[in-house]
């Protein structure tokens, strides 16, 4: 998609939280570990991109998602209020854990060694809701 990125600054001292209910810790930051890297102009950017790839029109608001169903040629997505969509991919958005803790069921099903990870995996933002149909 031709994104611009850079390497995080990851030197000094980090902060940990675990929970609202814990005391947050302080610990310094490996030298050793793998990068990680940022989106130049923010994660706002992949998403515009993105938009202006599909365009307005294939773009859906405001929806709850209740059922993917992949029929190898598309795809479609249903919704709380029993609304469809198809789509020739699809691009969910959200934390893995909460696809799998909110019950978006899936056709054919996730395989259960992914559908366990994504549903171990602690993501930082993990309640921030998003969701995006390509």
């Amino acid at each position: 998609m031709d994104l611009q990125f850079f390497t995080q600054y990851q030197k000094g001292v980090g902060i940990f939280e675990n929970s609202l209910s814990e005391e947050t810790q302080l610990f310094q930051m490996p030298s050793t570990g793998e990068p990680s890297y940022r989106i130049a102009g923010g994660t706002s950017r992949l998403v515009e991109t993105l938009l202006e790839r599909i365009g307005n029109e294939q773009l859906v608001l405001g929806s709850t998602i209740t059922q993917v169903s992949d029929y190898k040629d598309h795809i479609e997505v249903k919704s709380l209020e029993g609304e469809v969509s198809s789509c020739k991919n699809l691009i969910i958005t959200r934390p893995p854990f909460l696809i799998v803790s909110h019950k978006i069921a899936f056709d054919p099903p996730l395989p259960a060694d992914i559908a366990h990870i994504m549903g171990n995996t602690l993501t930082w933002m993990g309640e921030a809701v998003k969701f995006a149909v390509a």
